[in-house]
């Protein structure tokens, strides 16, 4: 028909005049150029007619709730949903009807095409006062949703908690963003570990540098106490993805700049003393195979601070890194005791990711001390539960 035919030559138009980069920056603008050049009725004209013409039909409370469903990213739970828009299960329903969003029944998530994405998205900001609210909820949510799985990527759970963080990388990726540009330091306090753990976890690390270059230069501008322990913090995250990424003398001074803020071994409030720890590991860790005295200095520090508080979790981590340095200075039986230990604490708090780690490093030791059977032993058991986890890193290792 004439009409399909005007619309398939505008979108040739479309395609011999513009580069995809140039459609899609196009499209990230408005959804104008759909617009096809015919006469006949205006919801034939453009894309965008048809989106008026559905919002038109929609009752006002549904209008609120997809245009505040624009706001996820990489799709949504209906807990999401409701938690951030409202919206009750019959809602979502209706806009499912309506093929405004699709449900995946495997993934139990919703999603939302792009361009109807962008369509919410706009009528989302002629509301500013109902927009900056819906992001707000948006940002406090994904936080929440950080730091409760955060929590469990050090135990029995680890496995279903990065899943979930990886399902949605996008939607903490922007509520992290918000949380900096909105100076909203308890959210950021929140999400802080558990964020770092994902990208650091996952390999995600030009990301994870990023995410925390940013927190740093807006923590930077504070001056207040608290926020400053925060400051700490975020340094020896950005520490930590500049070292994977070999920037070693931006990651020292970044970590020395932690520990100097983070000076906290006389008080007693465990939170900070953790914190505190963790930078501590973090020295031991960047100074190994470039300093052994800075390294094992580092990893006894850490053991001190981490002992106080009984993190097991951060004593298995301390006691491996000085395994790694008696290794290398070819104490290995010392390096066997400590591994053991660690391995043993580990299985405790049911970090099977670290166990698996320090199994290898179990198993280099025996290697080295003529324990050839035994070492053999231990890196199968290493190599069958890095399979089990997908940990394709332990894997290569």
């Amino acid at each position: 028909p004439p009409r399909i035919e005007c619309r398939r030559q505008r979108q040739m138009c479309i395609r011999d005049r513009l580069t995809p980069d140039e459609i899609v920056s196009e499209l990230l603008k408005g959804l104008d150029i759909l617009e096809a050049e015919q006469r006949g009725p205006e919801r034939h004209r453009s894309m965008r007619a048809v989106f008026d013409s559905t919002w038109q039909s929609l009752a006002r409370p549904l209008r609120s709730i997809f245009a505040g469903l624009s706001v996820f990213r990489g799709g949504f739970t209906r807990e999401g949903a409701q938690q951030v828009t409202g919206a009750s299960l019959m809602h979502l329903s209706d806009l499912a009807g309506k093929s405004l969003i699709q449900f995946d029944r495997q993934r139990n998530r919703y999603t939302l095409h792009e361009m109807l994405r962008h369509y919410g998205m706009e009528r989302l900001a002629e509301a500013p006062d109902v927009e900056a609210e819906v992001r707000r909820k948006h940002a406090v949510y994904y936080c929440g949703i950080a730091q409760a799985r955060g929590e469990e990527l050090r135990g029995p759970r680890q496995m279903e908690a990065i899943a979930v963080l990886e399902r949605d990388a996008e939607n903490l990726r922007l509520a992290w963003r918000w949380a900096i540009e909105h100076r909203a330091w308890p959210l950021l306090k929140q999400a802080m570990d558990a964020l770092g753990t994902f990208y650091e976890w996952q390999g995600r690390f030009q990301e994870g540098q990023l995410a925390f270059h940013l927190a740093v230069d807006a923590l930077r501008s504070h001056e207040d106490g608290d926020m400053r322990l925060l400051l700490g913090q975020a340094l020896a995250w950005q520490s930590v993805f500049e070292h994977l990424l070999g920037s070693n003398l931006q990651a020292d001074e970044l970590i020395d700049e932690a520990l100097d803020i983070l000076c906290v071994e006389s008080v007693d409030d465990a939170e900070l003393l953790e914190t505190s720890a963790f930078a501590w590991l973090r020295r031991g860790i960047q100074a190994y195979n470039r300093n052994t005295e800075a390294a094992r200095s580092g990893f006894e520090r850490s053991l001190v601070l981490y002992q106080r508080i009984d993190n097991g979790w951060g004593i298995a981590q301390s006691l491996r890194g000085l395994g790694q340095v008696h290794v290398d200075d070819g104490e290995y039986a010392e390096a066997a005791v400590q591994f053991r230990e660690a391995i043993e604490l580990l299985r405790d708090v049911g970090d099977r990711r670290s166990e698996a780690q320090i199994l290898h490093h179990l198993a280099t030791s025996q290697w080295f001390a003529g324990e050839h059977a035994e070492s053999m032993q231990l890196a199968r058991r290493s190599h069958r539960l890095d399979a089990e986890l997908g940990d394709r890193v332990g894997l290569a290792w």
